[in-house]
């Protein structure tokens, strides 16, 4: 059985992204990527606990530099992060956990709207 594959450019034209989603009654999990001219991206969502985002995994390699970042809310609702970088990117230092609100319930990726469905469906 095919599962929907969705693709999109950004409105830039700087960036093509694809998403997986499997979606269930009472969640979703996806995974997809997104590549630019200087940097490959992956992530995986997995909102399959009554719409929650339960974990947001996202990597990013580059030629020079790579990140990751690994976001879980927990059954209590506090949240964790796991941050890790190599090389030196000309970019902010990887911060995630002081800018999130109190309380939380999903995580966003920007750019990818599959991902914003666990903001959306429960509605």
């Amino acid at each position: 059985m095919t599962k929907p594959h969705y693709s999109w450019q950004s409105a830039e034209g700087n960036r093509v992204d694809h998403a997986i989603p499997q979606m269930k009654a009472d969640g979703m999990r996806a995974i997809g990527t997104a590549t630019a001219a200087d940097y490959v991206l992956a992530w995986n969502l997995d909102a399959s606990d009554r719409w929650l985002t339960r974990e947001l995994r996202v990597q990013v390699e580059s030629f020079d530099w790579s990140r990751s970042l690994t976001l879980q809310r927990h059954a209590s609702g506090a949240w964790s992060s796991a941050v890790s970088a190599t090389g030196s990117p000309d970019l902010p230092a990887a911060n995630v956990l002081e800018d999130v609100p109190r309380p939380a319930v999903h995580g966003r990726l920007a750019g990818a709207p599959v991902a914003e469905v666990v903001v959306i469906k429960p509605v």
